[in-house]
């Protein structure tokens, strides 16, 4: 003996304490229905719809997902405007303008990126340079002490210890110029990075060698402790 197993027609039933909801597949409440937003014995709501334009929306998916809670999936038809384009196509169009503002925004980022790379890169550069200057810088002062020290005994002549201090006053040059490079590449680093530059500081000027028949003369003019 066979039963016939009646079947009514699909809806949503959620349910959180006292609170019900009974709608239709696509979330809305339907009337005349015996559907709705019930607290206890009392139905709150017997009506509910959402449209677009006047136009009822297309469902795609819905149902409940967990006791309390419902998902539900709609798609909106074609609407045309006063001007006779479709919002379809609006959207479309403001898809692609978005797409392109997006593309822009990644190239600025990456750009910016490189540009921060590139200058670090200088800046740490410069660094490693103005580090072996000062190296040199500190022996080229060892060389001066020494050739003056050897002159003052009478073991070697004034023409070493010009070149000594010609040598010295050059490092002093390259390295001034190390500094004001690397102070430009720091400057350029604050930018990248999206902040200003002010100019707090001001580089130490250059102390410029002396023609050697002049600091003969001033080495020969100044006064030297008595010898031992």
């Amino acid at each position: 003996m066979s039963f016939k197993v009646q079947v009514g027609p699909h809806q949503v039933s959620i349910h959180q304490g006292q609170t019900v909801l009974v709608s239709e597949p696509d979330g809305q409440i339907k009337s005349p229905s015996d559907k709705g937003l019930y607290f206890f014995d009392t139905r709150v709501i017997s009506n509910w719809a959402i449209y677009a334009n006047g136009e009822p929306w297309d469902l795609l998916n819905g149902g409940a997902i967990a006791p309390y809670a419902s998902r539900t999936y709609l798609t909106n038809k074609q609407i045309h405007t006063t001007d006779g384009i479709t919002l379809d196509a609006m959207v479309g169009v403001a898809d692609l303008r978005a797409r392109g503002f997006l593309l822009a925004y990644k190239q600025t980022i990456i750009r910016a990126v490189e540009q921060v790379d590139t200058t670090m890169a200088h800046y740490a550069a410069q660094q490693d340079r103005l580090g072996s200057l000062d190296n040199a810088l500190a022996a080229s002062l060892g060389a001066v002490t020494l050739a003056s020290e050897r002159y003052e005994r009478g073991l070697t002549d004034f023409l070493n210890v010009l070149d000594a201090q010609r040598a010295e006053f050059e490092l002093e040059r390259e390295y001034v110029i190390a500094q004001e490079a690397a102070s430009h590449h720091l400057v350029n680093l604050f930018k990248a990075l999206g902040g200003g530059w002010e100019d707090h500081q001001s580089l130490p000027p250059i102390r410029q060698p002396q023609p050697a028949v002049i600091a003969a003369f001033r080495e020969l003019l100044r006064p030297k402790d008595s010898m031992p």
